[in-house]
């Protein structure tokens, strides 16, 4: 069996191979942030992996941005429909993508000022990243008057300790 060298560099540095992926965008010239804030947002929830902006600029000088979004090849009619109904585009491009992605795994960690969940990126068999959930941090925060970068910095610590814990580097 020949691999590609996508699957060899996945194999090759522990991660995954993942081909079952789009890349839909649209050139919009004419919606207001707000709108294109709505777009984004609703293109989350109609099962995009990822969604994102690019500033760009049009013919005529007119500013314009990219809106892109990754999706699942099962959820390209969903992704797509709301592309066309929450943004002002007359088309769409969609590419097939190949993806080498890191396992994930979120934990939760207790902090002094409470618990919040941490995802973990695992590369091989080695935790390499730590990220506190933000959401989890700016509520404990608001919560109890803090700044936010207080209870970031708590669950950072709490998140290395975590990772020392199960024998990885920090």
């Amino acid at each position: 069996e020949t691999r590609s060298p996508f699957e060899q560099a996945a194999a090759n540095i522990g991660l995954q191979h993942q081909t079952d992926v789009v890349l839909i965008e649209a050139n919009l010239d004419d919606m207001t942030g707000e709108e294109v804030g709505h777009a984004v947002q609703s293109l989350f929830e109609s099962g995009a992996l990822d969604v994102w902006t690019t500033p760009i600029q049009m013919k005529k000088s007119r500013p314009a941005v990219i809106l892109s979004a990754i999706a699942r090849e099962r959820d390209l009619e969903s992704v797509s429909a709301s592309f066309f109904k929450h943004s002002s585009t007359l088309g769409i491009r969609v590419r097939k993508l190949e993806r080498l992605i890191a396992d994930r795994e979120s934990v939760e960690v207790e902090t002094e000022y409470g618990t919040v969940r941490v995802k973990l990126r695992i590369v091989g068999e080695d935790i390499t990243r730590a990220t506190p959930e933000y959401d989890d941090c700016a509520r404990i925060a608001s919560n109890l008057g803090l700044p936010l970068s207080t209870v970031m910095e708590a669950a950072n610590r709490a998140a290395t300790e975590y990772r020392g814990n199960v024998g990885n580097p920090s």
